[in-house]
């Protein structure tokens, strides 16, 4: 898979999270295989500024207007809370929409779910108004600056705005590097909540995870699964699933969420969909988190 900066400098750019192919599957079922089955949930990571924002999410680049409803109501009934979507993507209608419908049906209350979108025209203010319409969800959880254009002290100027007005509860950036976060901060009071870059076993920008960490911003997996044909022929990684007797996907999953990565993984089969929520129950070794950081 080609990097996503690449992509998007020429209009078009990978997933946020990675969907998952069928041959994903890879189980293993010896009798000896390590599960610690402890019952686990969902967590929670709280942002610079005190908001809390689950530890798990779902994506949905690349998930057309004509699936995006049915798909975000059965990860939303399968029980992800936060859901990742962007201007760009054109499906934040039906994402609202499917948000409203199972807000009223389940009777989960709206600060229950928690809602990431991103900006990624020069002219911020209208986009914001756009996906505030397009989601009809009363406020947006958490505003990032979907690409650093040169100067962004415009449009951070707007997502300062509304995150003052409380129509945004955190702002942050996406796909921003060490010298892009430090002249952004330079021009500015408020210190991104969250940076959302392309992390997983293969392939990361250690320095920016390592800086964002030491500025206490929050660092978020888009790309989680990475290329899921080259991770299923990975031996560490066949080894470690066949040992928790979890898939690769989850292995790698996993592999993130320890490290408080905000894996958004994404797929519109209602079966991985599951699958991949499916990692709250286990626990990865700190020798077997070793490994698998070792493969890059």
């Amino acid at each position: 898979m080609e990097n996503r900066r690449a992509f998007l400098k020429n209009t078009t750019f990978l997933a946020g999270g990675m969907m998952i192919f069928g041959a994903n599957n890879i189980f293993a079922s010896n009798a000896n295989a390590i599960n610690t089955n402890k019952g686990g949930s969902m967590g929670y990571i709280t942002l610079n500024n005190g908001v809390k924002m689950p530890n798990m999410g779902f994506g949905t680049w690349n998930l057309r207007a004509d699936e995006a409803k049915a798909t975000i109501l059965e990860a939303l009934n399968v029980g992800y809370r936060l859901i990742d979507t962007a201007s760009y993507y054109r499906n934040e209608k039906e994402i609202g929409e499917a948000v409203r419908e199972f807000m009223a049906k389940s009777g989960v209350k709206r600060e229950e779910i928690f809602i990431t979108t991103k900006v990624f025209e020069d002219n911020a203010e209208a986009e914001f108004t756009r996906s505030m319409k397009n989601l009809d969800l009363g406020y947006i959880d958490l505003y990032l600056i979907h690409w650093p254009k040169g100067s962004d002290k415009k449009r951070w100027e707007v997502l300062q705005k509304h995150y003052k007005s409380g129509e945004i509860r955190a702002i942050g950036v996406s796909n921003y590097d060490i010298s892009e976060i430090e002249n952004l901060m330079k021009t500015s009071d408020t210190k991104p909540a969250l940076n959302q870059i392309r992390i997983n076993p293969f392939s990361r920008d250690k320095a920016t995870i390592e800086y964002c960490k030491a500025q206490n911003i929050a660092v978020q997996a888009y790309t989680s699964l990475g290329n899921l044909s080259v991770a299923l022929k990975n031996k560490t990684l066949q080894e470690i699933a066949k040992k928790y007797n979890k898939s690769i996907p989850q292995i790698m999953l996993r592999w993130a969420l320890q490290q408080d990565f905000i894996p958004i993984p994404k797929s519109s089969n209602p079966k991985r969909i599951r699958e991949n929520f499916d990692i709250f129950d286990f626990s990865l070794s700190s020798d077997d988190m070793a490994k698998i950081s070792s493969i890059s």
